[in-house]
């Protein structure tokens, strides 16, 4: 993409906004640079209603520690990614955006709108209630789905209310990062101000360890037992409204979102929901199979919970939860007869809609993505689902 005077000028602009003062600079082993940036000095901190904030380096969430990783998997710690540790006490790391970075969001941009203005391909389990909600976690399984271009294939565990929303994953996205690693991301909507991870002021890190675009170093590629995943947690602070991002078995607050700077979500979440969330139906999301009930073989999201707002996380709370998926095909039974494969994941399993089998397990004759509510499945998955496609791969 060649530049004019002007835009380049304008590029040279956002980066100066974007990349702040560092007191020193690390790199991660995936060769990222990361700058070490004064704690008061983060681009959280040019939001409007944050300059007269009262925020420190050691901040933690007022609330207790409330979950029990009695049946966390051995996969879920998070491992070290700097070569020579994190950043030191008082700064955090924000990955450094090169022009490179711009210029390939630009393009993006001008084919096919933001990528905050693009309404996604998504299989997910969501409430069907108003909540109130004060939280939500899950354990989720870690691939890494083959995407070109501007495509995308993410995990999410999303919260809303009315016009706020934060959301939370895992995602393979070249164009926002640059390259196929399985990363750590964070996207919130406050009013008209929208963005990834610190793209825009809003989400204020304070973890000196762990960044918003950690790189997942273990994925799940459909061989073997499926252990690798992660445990994803957002929590409002019941004391202050702040929520808060937690991340693995264990426990690692890498941030928070001031309360502030929301108007629905200052007071709770109205709706939330857990799956996967492609940028258009070409793309695999999660193995790239339709939600089979064979663990193995599937995406999944597992110990799917509520915060209430008394701060009792359960699953018991999470209330009557439904399917949904907003791109299937329609395919013919066996009678000619027009008929929505997935039905929002319920007749998943009906021989009439189904072509061949593998292991007594029907794949359907057409593209789509699928989910299934399993509901309670024991004690280690808990309120379980299932997702994925578009094609089969086994």
């Amino acid at each position: 993409m060649t530049l004019i005077q002007g835009e380049d000028l304008e590029l040279e602009k956002q980066l100066q906004i974007l990349n702040k003062p560092s007191l020193k600079t690390i790199i991660s082993v995936y060769g990222d640079l990361y700058d070490c940036v004064d704690f008061y000095k983060q681009p959280a901190f040019d939001h409007p209603l944050l300059k007269n904030h009262t925020f420190q380096p050691q901040m933690k969430p007022t609330y207790e520690k409330m979950r029990n990783n009695s049946s966390s998997s051995t996969s879920g710690h998070l491992f070290k990614i700097f070569k020579e540790g994190g950043c030191p006490v008082g700064t955090v790391p924000i990955r450094r955006t090169t022009k490179a970075d711009l210029i390939r969001q630009k393009q993006h941009s001008s084919k096919f709108g933001s990528k905050e203005q693009q309404a996604p391909f998504i299989a997910v389990v969501r409430t069907n209630s108003g909540g109130p909600f004060s939280g939500a976690g899950a354990f989720v399984t870690i691939h890494k789905p083959k995407v070109d271009g501007g495509q995308y294939s993410a995990v999410r565990l999303r919260v809303e209310n009315d016009v706020d929303a934060i959301q939370i994953g895992w995602r393979v996205d070249p164009e926002l990062y640059g390259d196929d690693q399985v990363r750590l991301y964070t996207y919130f909507k406050a009013g008209e101000i929208s963005c990834f991870n610190t793209k825009c002021p809003g989400f204020i890190i304070v973890n000196t360890d762990i960044p918003l675009d950690y790189v997942f170093p273990n994925y799940y590629e459909g061989e073997g037992d499926q252990d690798v995943e992660i445990s994803l947690f957002l929590a409002r602070d019941l004391v202050n409204g702040n929520w808060w991002l937690e991340l693995g078995n264990d426990d690692m607050q890498i941030g928070f979102w001031p309360s502030s700077i929301f108007t629905g979500l200052q007071n709770s979440a109205t709706y939330i929901d857990w799956g996967g969330e492609v940028s258009s139906d070409n793309v695999p999301m999660g193995l790239g199979t339709y939600a089979l009930q064979d663990s193995s073989k599937t995406a999944i999201c597992r110990q799917i919970r509520v915060l209430t707002p008394d701060a009792n996380y359960t699953s018991d709370a999470v209330g009557l939860t439904e399917p949904y998926c907003n791109f299937v095909s329609d395919v013919k039974n066996n009678k000619g007869e027009a008929y929505d494969a997935f039905d929002h994941g319920h007749k998943i399993y009906d021989h009439n809609v189904f072509g061949s089998n593998f292991g007594g397990v029907p794949f359907p004759k057409k593209r789509g993505y699928s989910v299934l509510d399993i509901g309670d499945d024991g004690d280690f998955y808990g309120h379980c689902a299932y997702y994925g496609g578009p094609n089969p791969t086994y």
